[in-house]
């Protein structure tokens, strides 16, 4: 098969070999250029006019997905923290100590080998019942059981069970 153009027959490096070395043709650049725009968005350094702030700014932009990923998880970890922090300083479905409140009364005043009578009020204000509550007091060294004054009482223990909300 046998090209029609004659131009087909020679190569690339000949037109390049003819145009270098032929006296009076003026050089043109038969490449096409990179950018679509012949316009510099930056100016050289000798130039006295600074590029408009329109100029610099044609380019689209382009979301990358690790920037979405991170906004993302940006968001969560703060809705996260908001929730725990409402949990922490409202307290939720939690037991506080500071929700418990306990008193105890009995005389001021009391002879020597008497027996004394103590009243411990307990009250539960948290929003949840006290499963399994356990009531320990700790007496000083030397007190008696009221039973028995020979037989030494350290410690009373008594399990109270569940305690509902405001009991």
């Amino acid at each position: 098969m046998q090209p029609d153009n004659q131009d087909d027959d020679v190569s690339s490096l000949e037109r390049a070999r003819e145009r270098l070395y032929a006296p009076d043709t003026v050089m043109r650049d038969s490449r096409t250029p990179l950018a679509a725009s012949r316009t510099r968005s930056l100016p050289h350094a000798w130039e006295r006019e600074a590029p408009s702030p329109n100029a610099l700014s044609r380019a689209p932009r382009h979301v990358r997905l690790a920037g979405v990923f991170f906004v993302i998880t940006l968001v969560f970890f703060i809705a996260s923290l908001g929730i725990a922090g409402y949990f922490l300083y409202y307290g939720g479905n939690s037991v506080s100590l500071d929700k418990i409140s306990m008193g105890i009364q009995g005389p001021t005043t009391i002879a020597a080998g008497d027996t004394v009578p103590l009243s411990l009020t307990i009250t539960n204000r948290n929003s949840i019942a006290l499963e399994n509550a356990t009531i320990e007091v700790d007496f000083p060294t030397g007190s008696r059981s009221a039973d028995n004054v020979l037989q030494a009482y350290p410690r009373y223990v008594e399990n109270l069970g569940t305690l509902a909300s405001g009991e």
